[in-house]
């Protein structure tokens, strides 16, 4: 992945000894205010941009079908009108041009090579998951020639949803649980993004949920960081939830729940939570932490942050606001790898500002997220907007540097 240099002046982050940096990136996508929520956002590596696509403004309406761009993930400047643009559907083609509809609750993957992948997701006037040519297909946008395309997908497809998580590994594009016309699901399908074939994997454990998370992370039972296997934590099945924290192998197509407890109290995890954020660290650096007064090596393995916690207005979804989290979380694991028995905590980060820049994003949920590596130790993470416990929209976008 490519490199990239963190904005001068950058704000420094405590967390206990964990050197970590805040940088304040492109605050208000300042080109095209627009606030929004249950959208999607993926970083594209070859060029280091980011796109935002979907999402609503206001509950169920979904906004435009125009494909939003941070093209400097550096700059700290909310100002820059040069670091931000919009795509659109040319207007004077033909009707028929190749180009994806409004939707909320979709996922939008980069696959590392210059192309992102647009998968699921609801709209239409009754709000349903998108059917039709939707349910038999999936949509690529070109970073260099700025164009999407549809392409037919065979084999096991998925259920249409919305409010599902994917990632993607070894050139898979992994779609997990969400929303489908009715209910939550527990499904976990791969489309091999060469053949567009999907297949049918291991159902993860219960409960079926939406809104919850997976991340390709390096395997905890080698050495390699070649080797990955998904990672989930939390969602929501009717409350939110916590742990265990579930693990897929994809050479086994199974799944293990592991405990997970916070470094500092190995009786307690993180809050529950639902739409939030869980990237994985690709390059699995090894940190000291102290677990029960003890100095211990471990490996980063991914980074949990914000969502929605307990206690939210479950009959209105996201016609109202809940309580929302600000918290963030390093995923660790035990070093050097324990093939049989791995052993997972969380770290908490304080993000403290250490400069005289001291605002940091405010708690919330349905926001769109990505990560990029920038070094051996180093991890961009980029949020946009989302949902506050005001029930505002957000239009605020963040960039998370950390170093460990």
């Amino acid at each position: 992945m490519t490199s990239s240099t963190p904005a001068a002046a950058a704000p420094t982050l405590r967390a206990r000894a964990l050197p970590c940096h805040f940088v304040p990136s492109l605050t208000t996508l300042a080109a095209y205010p627009i606030s929004l929520s249950s959208h999607a956002l993926a970083i594209d590596p070859t060029s280091n941009q980011a796109y935002l696509f979907g999402g609503e403004f206001k509950p169920r309406q979904p906004v435009g079908d125009e494909l939003r761009v941070i093209r400097d993930l550096n700059s700290a400047n909310p100002e820059d009108s040069e670091a931000t643009d919009v795509l659109t559907r040319p207007r004077e083609a033909e009707e028929g041009v190749a180009w994806p509809a409004p939707r909320v609750g979709a996922s939008l993957t980069a696959c590392g090579n210059g192309y992102v992948w647009l998968w699921g997701g609801r709209g239409g006037k009754d709000m349903a998951p998108l059917g039709g040519e939707e349910e038999t297909s999936i949509w690529r946008f070109s970073v260099g020639e700025k164009s999407w395309e549809r392409f037919e997908t065979t084999g096991e497809r998925p259920m249409p949803r919305s409010y599902h998580s994917a990632t993607v590994a070894a050139g898979k594009l992994y779609v997990h649980a969400g929303c489908p016309e009715s209910g939550r699901l527990s499904t976990l399908h791969a489309l091999d993004l060469k053949t567009c074939r999907w297949q049918a994997l291991a159902d993860a454990p219960g409960p079926q949920r939406g809104g919850t998370v997976i991340a390709a992370i390096p395997s905890p039972f080698t050495d390699s960081k070649e080797t990955t296997v998904l990672a989930r934590w939390g969602g929501f099945c009717g409350e939110e939830l916590g742990g265990p924290l579930d693990i897929y192998d994809p050479t086994k197509d199974s799944w293990t729940s592991y405990p997970a407890p916070l470094s500092s109290d190995g009786d307690k995890e993180p809050p529950k939570r639902s739409v939030h954020g869980l990237v994985p660290f690709p390059t699995a650096p090894t940190l000291e932490v102290e677990e029960r007064g003890e100095k211990v090596t471990k490996r980063v393995l991914g980074v949990l942050f914000f969502g929605e916690g307990e206690g939210a207005p479950k009959e209105l979804g996201h016609d109202g606001a809940g309580k929302f989290l600000a918290d963030t979380y390093l995923l660790t694991a035990s070093h050097p790898p324990t093939p049989d028995t791995p052993s997972f905590t969380f770290t908490a980060i304080s993000l403290q500002p250490a400069s005289s820049f001291t605002k940091t994003p405010e708690p919330r949920g349905w926001f769109a997220f990505d990560a990029v590596s920038t070094g051996e130790r180093s991890l961009q993470i980029v949020i946009h907007g989302g949902l506050n416990e005001g029930n505002d929209r957000l239009s605020d976008a963040w960039s998370l540097d950390l170093r460990v």
